[in-house]
């Protein structure tokens, strides 16, 4: 299964007291496994995506709060969240598949 309904736990160590330093633990943790993570990534590579995407997600996360605490009526967003029949999927599908395949 390329794309996940939801994204696997993380593995964290506990006991740092930002995800900063979580993040750059867990990528020096697997900077040896050439197949963990993002495929052919080299470890600063990996650190970078891992950043943005941290910093992506916090962005993010702010919006889905607002969303959160004023939901939107069903029948407004139902094609948005009905992923099996408007495009979103197979585009995520795409999108791992020139990851995991760069070239």
């Amino acid at each position: 299964q390329r794309v996940l309904p939801n994204a696997p736990l993380a593995n964290y160590v506990e006991g740092f007291s930002s995800m900063g330093l979580m993040h750059l633990d867990r990528i020096l943790r697997h900077m040896d496994e050439k197949l963990w993570y993002i495929k052919n990534y080299h470890t600063l590579e990996k650190a970078a995506h891992t950043f943005h995407m941290s910093e992506l997600w916090s962005r993010a996360s702010y919006y889905f709060h607002l969303l959160n605490a004023n939901p939107m009526d069903v029948s407004m967003c139902g094609c948005i969240t009905d992923v099996s029949n408007n495009d979103i999927l197979p585009e995520i599908e795409l999108l791992a598949k020139k990851i995991k395949f760069p070239g």
